[in-house]
Parts: structure tokens; C-alpha cells; sequence
């Protein structure tokens, strides 16, 4: 484990070399650390700097791209120190997850992605991957400060924090459904083309039999929303697919959303539930 003093700030670095040695180092004021690339946005935009950060960079178990076995179930598993860059372009997420890719190839600019982790991307519980790890019902292998466990994402964005101790996401596990390859898609809306924040990202999958769904898993995320799934809109649509303006008025209703500055409650509403309209109508069109 060691140790640096980034002198002019006043910020000691701990550079743990196993998840066992964070619990001894990790103090009130800690902040985890891998890329680094959020964090330098919050400093740049006036959040104070902290104290003591702990860097993840060393950990071996936070990196790496495999293909797993538990309980007789094959997962896509990802590191979360694997950088933005390297989930672009990894053959098994090509293979296995290429929707995953296709987002990660929309988040920040090429530099940030060659520093921005996947961990920490869902770490700032906004990130465009999030969605997107919901439609492919992904799982997360967590360290609590005693031992790994692994969990859906779901909870992990509503428990972050249990008996003082940091959820540290370690792994990110995407299940392996090899009928499932179709029918996935993402969408980005920003307020420029490109190195932007998003006003709003989606992300979905529809499988479909003649004509008719019989599995949908939406969900919604960017900007500021806490990512989340749209399950009202989605039980309508397996339920009577021939019904798209239900759908449609469902998607409006089923999330909750925000208005800023630039951007009305209504307009996210309206662009989500257009987007989704129109991607669900097309790939019911091309069913057999």
C-alpha cells in the first residue's frame, strides 16, 4: 500500500494493492478515486477538494473483461477500473453487450473516455451507461468492507451506503442471453451533436413474435434523472402491443423527470416517449 502527498492541495493519496487493505486506510473524509474524471469536473466547477482519497488503479480484481460461470449461469464480467475506451472496443462486449459499447462511445469526449472507468460512470449514479445496464439486467459484485456480494443495480442506486461503509462496486456482471442478441437500442439526446451532457438517454429492448411483444425492458436515465426503469409502459406493451398510443401516453406518465434551464419537464417527456414510439413500431414492423 502506498502512499502520496499531492503537496499544494494538502491531499494524501492511499494506494491500496487488495479490496482488504481499504478498510484499514479509509478514514471520515476519504473519497474513492479510479479515473478520476468527475471528480476533476466537481473541483473545476468550485467542490472542495478533499482530504484523503483512496486510488483504485492498483486493485487487480477491479480490472479485466471475461466470461464467467456462476450458479451454472454465464456472465459478461467487467472490471470497474476497466476505462470507458476499453468497453468500446473490447470483442466480448462487441459480442455479448454491443449496446453497452454503443453508449459508452456517446459519453464525454475521446480523453475522457481513455480515463473515465465503467465503475465510476455508474458510481455518479447518472451516468449514460446505467440505463442501459438496466435493459440487460446486469448485477453488480459490490465490497462492503468485510466480504463481495453481488447485487441488482437497482439496489445499489437506492443503498449506497450501509453501516458506514461505501458500497465499492468491484465487477459489473451482465448475463449472457444468447436469444437476446436483437432488438436492443440506445439513444442520446444532447443539446449539440456531440460532448455534450445529455437532456435525455434511453435505452431499451422488445422481443417480439408475430407482431406481438413478449418481453420489453425500457429504461431512462441522463442529465440529472436518477436512472430508472419504465415499467408501467413496458407491462402495457406486452400486455397489448397493438396498442402503441397507450404506450405512447404510458412512456409520458410512467417517469419522473425534471426542467432546468434549458430544457422543460414536458419536452423530456415528450421526446422519450416519441423516441421509444417510434423504435418499438419499427422493430414490431420488422417481426416475423
Amino acid at each position: 500500500m502506498a502512499q502520496l502527498n499531492t503537496g499544494y492541495y494538502q491531499t494524501v493519496v492511499d494506494i491500496p494493492k487488495q479490496l482488504g487493505d481499504i478498510k484499514k486506510i479509509k478514514r471520515e473524509d476519504s473519497l474513492f478515486i479510479s479515473g478520476g474524471t468527475l471528480l476533476q469536473l466537481n473541483w473545476e466547477a468550485g467542490v472542495d477538494r478533499p482530504s484523503h482519497l483512496i486510488s483504485m488503479e492498483m486493485i487487480k480484481e477491479l480490472h479485466g473483461i471475461q466470461i464467467v460461470s456462476i450458479d451454472q449461469k454465464e456472465f459478461l464480467e467487467i472490471g470497474a477500473a476497466t476505462t470507458l475506451a476499453d468497453c468500446c472496443e473490447h470483442k466480448n462486449i462487441l459480442k455479448y453487450a454491443p449496446i453497452l459499447a454503443d453508449a459508452c462511445k456517446k459519453i464525454a469526449a475521446p480523453a475522457v473516455r481513455n480515463r473515465g472507468t465503467i465503475g465510476g460512470n455508474i458510481a455518479g449514479k447518472v451516468g449514460d451507461s446505467i440505463p442501459v445496464l438496466f435493459v440487460l439486467e446486469a448485477k453488480l459484485r459490490v465490497y462492503d468492507g468485510e466480504r463481495e456480494r453481488v447485487i441488482p443495480i437497482q439496489e445499489w442506486l437506492k443503498t449506497a451506503i450501509q453501516q458506514n461503509f461505501l458500497y465499492i462496486i468491484t465487477t459489473i456482471l451482465i448475463p449472457i442471453k444468447e436469444k437476446e442478441k436483437g432488438n436492443y437500442f440506445f439513444q442520446k439526446v444532447g443539446r449539440r451533436e456531440s460532448f455534450t451532457a445529455a437532456i435525455i438517454s434511453i435505452a431499451g429492448f422488445l422481443k417480439t413474435v408475430d407482431k406481438k411483444v413478449t418481453i420489453a425492458r425500457f429504461a431512462i436515465g441522463g442529465g440529472a434523472h436518477l436512472p430508472q426503469r419504465l415499467i408501467e409502459a413496458e407491462e402495457i406493451l406486452v400486455d397489448n402491443s397493438c396498442d402503441l398510443l397507450a404506450f405512447y401516453k404510458a412512456v409520458e406518465t410512467s417517469f419522473a423527470t425534471y426542467s432546468d434551464a434549458f430544457v422543460t419537464e414536458k419536452y423530456r417527456k415528450k421526446v422519450a416517449a416519441n423516441i421509444l414510439f417510434t423504435k418499438c413500431q419499427e422493430i414490431m414492423e420488422k417481426s416475423e
